[in-house]
């Protein structure tokens, strides 16, 4: 290599250099927001204090609640929901069954897709879209959400991960779930059944929280290879947890 081709090569390497460390700093930069929105005291200015806009002018806020209620009911309750683990992005997929009256159309239910042009027949809206309008709109329709559709997991992985990943409140809201796996308790396969896992009941009644099951049931192989026993401790009902340690609930 010739000594004006390696000064062109170690000039590049410095342009490039520089360039990168720039991009660093913008991208570790604290971006705060403009003084026009006044914010909450904090340190780092990323969030604003101040009044926030109820957005009252809109018509829809001018509706009794009872009203906004059966709105919210249609377009986000009575639902079949599936949840299903992509591994490729590493999180949950919600998708709201395609079949009629809560009876599914099979297995892949999951993968039908709009196509272009083609008449929507169930509505080709994600029903996690309507918390993400507003604050107001999160807060009214988060309880018709959990509380008004049924949740169908066809994994025991699914049932864990799901059971981690929203907060406790929210998985009390919860009135209908659909299990189908192998070792699933029936009762929990039709849907009518109340939600298993929130809380113990704590009677001699069969009761449906997730570590209530009759631990014979649980094949011990399909739990290891879903380290399921790492996932115990972070469940939600502690009751059931002290009177099943780990030690007692895999023997």
């Amino acid at each position: 290599m010739s000594r004006y081709r390696k000064w062109q090569r170690k000039r590049r390497l410095e342009i490039v250099g520089r360039e990168w460390i720039i991009s660093r700093r913008e991208r570790r930069a604290v971006r705060n927001f403009p003084n026009e929105l006044v914010g909450r005291e904090r340190e780092d200015g990323i969030c604003w204090k101040g009044k926030v806009e109820p957005q009252n002018n809109s018509a829809l806020w001018k509706l009794p609640r009872e009203v906004r209620d059966m709105i919210w009911e249609e377009a986000a309750g009575g639902y079949l929901v599936h949840l299903s683990w992509l591994d490729a992005y590493r999180k949950l997929q919600f998708s709201r069954c395609k079949g009629d009256d809560g009876i599914c159309v099979g297995p892949d239910c999951q993968t039908i897709r709009k196509g272009k042009g083609v008449p929507d027949l169930w509505g080709n809206i994600d029903l996690i879209g309507y918390l993400l309008v507003c604050r107001k709109m999160y807060d009214e329709i988060l309880p018709i959400l959990y509380g008004e559709n049924c949740f169908s997991f066809g994994t025991l992985d699914n049932i864990l991960r799901f059971s981690i990943t929203i907060p406790r409140q929210q998985m009390s809201m919860i009135r209908r779930v659909q299990w189908y796996f192998p070792k699933a308790p029936e009762s929990q396969q039709n849907g009518e059944a109340g939600s298993p896992w929130p809380k113990c009941n704590g009677s001699n009644e069969e009761c449906y929280c997730l570590w209530c099951w009759k631990k014979e049931t649980w094949a011990k192989d399909y739990c290891e290879t879903t380290r399921a026993y790492e996932l115990i401790p972070l469940g939600l009902c502690g009751d059931c947890w002290e009177r099943n340690p780990a030690s007692e609930v895999w023997k």
